[in-house]
């Protein structure tokens, strides 16, 4: 199972440059990103001028080895750019919450919404993270239920997407199911995979995927 989903995930971050076309954020406002993600943002602008000088010599017919030498990227990161694994513009690392996801959605939907008492229940639980941790989840969701389709600032990153691609609608928030629901309807490549690399996945139940990088 951790092959699939790593093989699901590598298809959802070659698909990011679909995925940002098709939900209407192709360009981002940094007007609308934190410090932090303005900083990733800026990271992703400079990948994104690599990834075009690679991406040109690729096309001209250029082997890999040339293309190291002419442009000073490694071997591994041409390679990555090549085969359009270097498109997202947030690359969260993983967190400590992802085997905690489905624990966490359960609670948020029984009304427990307190972040102290979630990080205590979840301490009981063996969770070795900080309260930060929990506390900031908590934030992101309570705005993401503010949020509707017309005021999407920001793409998911890859690994996200994976995630909620995974878990069944009835555990989305309404951003989530509008932006998974966009994703379908104009990636349906990525539906296609979902079946083949994922086989008896249900959209409406979905099942604990794990999508670590």
């Amino acid at each position: 199972m951790e092959n699939a989903s790593r093989a699901f995930l590598d298809a959802v971050r070659k698909s990011m440059r679909q995925i940002r076309s098709v939900i209407g954020t192709a360009v981002v406002n940094p007007d609308l990103l934190s410090a932090a993600e303005r900083l990733q943002y800026e990271g992703y602008l400079y990948r994104e001028e690599a990834n075009t000088a690679v991406l040109t010599l690729w096309k001209e017919g250029m082997p890999i080895k040339q293309i190291v030498k002419r442009t000073g990227h490694a071997r591994q990161t041409v390679r990555r750019i090549v085969r359009g694994e270097r498109n997202d513009v947030f690359r969260p690392r993983q967190s400590s919450l992802e085997a905690e996801f489905p624990w966490l959605d359960a609670q948020w939907d029984a009304g427990k919404r307190n972040a102290s008492a979630l990080w205590r229940a979840m301490r009981e639980r063996s969770y070795r993270g900080s309260l930060r941790v929990v506390s900031e989840w908590a934030t992101r969701r309570r705005r993401a239920e503010k949020t509707d389709a017309s005021s999407l600032a920001r793409v998911p990153s890859a690994r996200t997407i994976a995630r909620l691609m995974t878990i069944g609608r009835d555990h989305l928030t309404k951003s989530e199911t509008v932006t998974i629901a966009a994703i379908e309807q104009g990636v349906p490549s990525l539906v296609d995979a979902r079946e083949i690399i994922l086989p008896r996945h249900d959209p409406q139940e979905g099942r604990k995927v794990d999508v670590a990088a």
